[in-house]
């Protein structure tokens, strides 16, 4: 987002993180606002100003941006406190489990998801898809009155070698918290190195977002279609 972040962190006398909290944010829904949410929250209070702090998985730049932020409060906190802390302490990446299950042959009859394909670059195709919340609007189970969009993506593909090379999520319009699940870079990954030529591969879809991981198999069925042409 271009607004800026604002957050506030609290050390207490030995320098444990006793307080993490946004003031002001408008980052992306489900991907830049899980930094502020408890599952990352919980891995940066009980930690130290001589620690490294967590950078979160498919929220890389947000999390990259408020731990520079975590850095600098760190810097005048031991200043303060004539604190010696490593500069280069050791950073981690925090990655959610992704469950998967009810594999899917990539041939499937996917019209449902009304792919749009188009291709903007040399082997590069941007595929808008229907996610849940446009296919079923009565029956999704996000929150109420929440508008939904198409789930846009970028497939990028090796015609010469007959390879996927990668996917990626540029736009995301369904069910927060649900459908988001299949738009990270850890299922998203799945589709590296993938037979373009073979579409009765069978990819397994992520539980609990079944619907949107089909729009992700829907999208790259397109691709490798208007490739093959």
């Amino acid at each position: 987002s271009s607004t800026p972040i604002i957050f506030m962190i609290a050390f207490d006398n030995d320098g444990k993180v006793v307080g993490f909290t946004p003031l002001q944010q408008q980052e992306t829904s489900g991907f830049g606002t899980r930094v502020f949410e408890e599952g990352y929250t919980s891995q940066v209070i009980g930690k130290t100003s001589a620690d490294g702090f967590p950078l979160l998985s498919g929220a890389t730049v947000t999390s990259t941006a408020v731990v520079n932020g975590i850095n600098a409060a760190k810097s005048v906190f031991n200043e303060m406190m004539g604190i010696t802390a490593d500069p280069n302490a050791p950073v981690e990446e925090i990655k959610p489990t992704l469950q998967l299950g009810n594999p899917v042959k990539l041939s499937e009859d996917f019209t449902r998801f009304d792919a749009q394909v188009e291709e903007t670059g040399d082997g590069v195709y941007t595929v808008k898809v229907k996610g849940y919340g446009l296919i079923d609007p009565e029956g999704h189970a996000g929150e109420s009155g929440t508008e939904y969009a198409r789930n846009v993506f970028e497939v990028t593909i090796d015609k010469a070698n007959n390879k996927v090379v990668s996917v990626v999520n540029t736009t995301f319009g369904d069910t927060k918290g649900f459908g988001d699940k299949a738009t990270g870079e850890d299922y998203l990954g799945l589709f590296t190195d993938l037979d373009s030529t073979n579409l009765d591969q069978e990819i397994d879809t992520v539980t609990s977002a079944t619907w949107t991981s089909k729009s992700v198999l829907a999208a790259v069925q397109a691709a490798i279609n208007a490739a093959n042409e």
